[in-house]
């Protein structure tokens, strides 16, 4: 999803921690795409039985991640402004976001028109206008709205982040009144259910902050990051504690007097964020430069995971379109791979890898309407 890469404040371990963020990137992207080639069956039965069918769990270590590195950027930036962290988010999140809506527009519109089995995941044409015009402007969960487009459904997580990134900016760089004022307006804008799952990113802000607080010694960071959040995650998944704590969430949903959707797994997903967090959290503490030799490869893989994330299942749509009844088969498989990394190649090599210039060029517009003053120049 849309996480910046960070460099930590730690020197001796640095480079080693960036490379894992990225690596975590990486793995979670990864694991959402398999989670829906086991969701829309393409492939082998015999190989899908063994994919991750927890995609909303690869989506709740995103938010961790998300909180953890913005707390991080801007503690970076401390001399900037509003407008300028609004700039940096917006860029960052409608440089994918928005060929990715319209990509998925087109999809199930073609879809659609095919008709027939072909139609699956298109919707009517009503269901795919009002998926983008909802989307477009990340109001798709709003409050009582659950309304993905029909073809890419993971858009909803962008919906829950960009709230996320307005609340904090919102607290972090406004003062007085603007500041309470304007949070309550977002967060009045976002909704319960939105709010709801605001804890799990607030466990990586809350990480941050905390790093280094509590030196821990390789055994035990090695128990608290690594043993600790595999039992508790496999207790979950397979000694139904996950179910439980589901339930339980759902028992107090109709005191909230709305329906949760995406947010009906809260009380699961603060457990598997307090998990990703002590992760981090141990994790930073070891010594991780043995990982530079893998740094080329984990780069550029990290640097597609947003496209990877919000491409992906259009394309697997594509291949499930086209092969029918014969999708649950090994070739559909690897087409369905194929088409994934190069429509993530193509679209991201002009999109994600170029954000810098994006960036820059939407700040020279931002400076020419005057909603960023131009940057002073340095004396000779």
């Amino acid at each position: 999803m849309n996480i910046p890469r960070v460099v930590t404040s730690r020197p001796a371990n640095a480079t080693g921690f960036s490379l894992y963020l990225d690596a975590l990137r990486v793995m979670a992207a990864i694991g959402v795409l398999m989670s829906h080639l086991r969701l829309l069956q393409i492939g082998p039965a015999a190989l899908r039985n063994y994919l991750p069918g927890f995609g909303h769990e690869f989506v709740v270590v995103f938010f961790v991640l998300s909180g953890y590195v913005i707390a991080a950027a801007v503690e970076r930036k401390r001399d900037a402004s509003i407008a300028d962290y609004g700039l940096d988010r917006f860029s960052r999140i409608y440089s994918v976001a928005l060929p990715a809506l319209l990509l998925s527009t087109a999809v199930s519109f073609s879809l659609s028109v095919m008709g027939g089995e072909h139609a699956n995941g298109a919707g009517s044409h009503a269901q795919i206008l009002s998926g983008l015009l909802w989307n477009l402007p990340m109001l798709g969960q709003f409050w009582f709205v659950d309304n993905v487009p029909p073809s890419n459904p993971p858009v909803w997580s962008l919906c829950y982040e960009s709230m996320y990134y307005a609340l904090f900016g919102c607290v972090m760089y406004l003062r007085g009144w603007r500041r309470w004022f304007s949070t309550l307006l977002v967060a009045a804008l976002a909704g319960p259910k939105v709010l709801l799952l605001m804890p799990c990113w607030l466990v990586g802000v809350a990480v941050y902050h905390l790093r280094d607080r509590w030196p821990m010694k390789r055994w035990a960071a090695i128990f608290t990051g690594v043993v600790l959040p595999a039992i508790v995650f496999l207790a979950m998944s397979k000694l139904q504690l996950g179910r439980v704590l589901i339930d339980w969430g759902s028992g107090t949903a109709p005191g909230l007097g709305i329906d949760l959707a995406r947010s009906a797994s809260y009380p699961k997903d603060f457990v598997t964020a307090l998990l990703v967090g002590l992760n981090l959290y141990a994790i930073r503490t070891l010594d991780l430069e043995w990982g530079r030799r893998f740094a080329l490869w984990v780069r550029a893989c990290a640097a597609l995971t947003f496209t990877l994330y919000l491409l992906h299942y259009p394309a697997l749509l594509i291949v499930k379109a086209a092969f029918g009844a014969a999708s649950a088969s090994v070739s559909a498989l690897a087409v369905a791979l194929g088409l994934v990394v190069c429509i993530t190649y193509f679209i991201g090599s002009i999109t994600e890898l170029k954000l810098p210039a994006l960036r820059l060029k939407l700040r020279m517009v931002c400076q020419r309407v005057g909603v960023l003053p131009p940057r002073p120049t340095r004396p000779e």
